[in-house]
């Protein structure tokens, strides 16, 4: 009973951590898909122009990963980076810590079990 407690607990917690974080970050996030779209619509201009200009296959892949590793260069990108690979190393820890535990067979046991829950009286 306590572990499905705790359960919901962190579910609950997780929610409203989702649910505030969203709604916080949510004009920051709308910025930042248009300039992501404007972004995606300039260089798809500049590939089709490049494509009418005969431009080589390298040249124009070159060009794009140019483009891309000065944008993924700045402190801001660098920064986001970290982070999301930071959460996701807790996420995978968290989850080691809990399937390492079913293996082992360590369950927290319900307030109502004795210490002496499941054996048997001789």
């Amino acid at each position: 009973m306590r572990r499905v407690a705790g359960l919901v607990l962190a579910g609950a917690a997780a929610f409203a951590v989702v649910v505030v974080g969203g709604v916080a970050l949510a004009p920051y996030l709308l910025s930042q898909f248009l300039a992501l779209l404007n972004a995606a619509a300039s260089g798809l201009a500049w590939l089709l122009q490049a494509a009418e200009e005969g431009r080589g296959f390298w040249e124009v892949t070159m060009t794009a990963m140019r483009t891309i590793g000065s944008a993924m260069a700045s402190p801001s990108v660098i920064g986001v980076i970290v982070a999301v690979e930071v959460l996701g190393l807790v996420a995978l820890y968290g989850l080691d810590r809990m399937l390492s535990a079913e293996r082992r067979g360590h369950e927290v046991p319900d307030e109502d079990d004795g210490p002496d829950q499941g054996m048997e009286k001789k």
